[in-house]
């Protein structure tokens, strides 16, 4: 029991984003106002019965929708939420800024960029 309750510590020590682990970035947990305001901006733009393509970190915010799909599955998504910001984008940068280059071949059109945050409208075919 006292092994198992040590390699408990062990692993939180190592690997969690939490104090006082060697993982934990205080800055994830706090938000500027400038921020905060770029991501009510950019969920104002998009319409409440809009397909969503989100971050994990803002898809909380949407969760109410019919269809929201976690970026970067697109599933028919309409408009597409992202956040340089985000702890997906920061851990995964080369796979996340590949699928957003990706987002004007697809289709999509940046509507709106502030402080890291995006907004992409799909583009109706002609």
């Amino acid at each position: 029991m006292l092994w198992l309750a040590l390699c408990g510590v062990i692993a939180f020590a190592i690997a969690s984003p939490f104090p006082p682990a060697r993982l934990f970035m205080p800055k994830r947990f706090v938000d500027t106002p400038a921020h905060t305001r770029a991501v009510t901006s950019a969920l104002a733009l998009i319409p409440p019965d809009a397909a969503v393509s989100a971050q994990t970190g803002l898809a909380s915010h949407l969760s109410h929708r019919e269809h929201l799909a976690q970026f970067p599955d697109l599933n028919g998504a309409q408009y597409v939420l992202l956040d340089a910001s985000d702890d997906v984008a920061r851990s995964e940068p080369e796979a996340q800024a590949a699928a957003m280059s990706a987002l004007p071949v697809q289709g999509y059109r940046l509507i709106y960029s502030a402080n890291g945050v995006a907004v992409y409208e799909k583009v109706p075919d002609r």
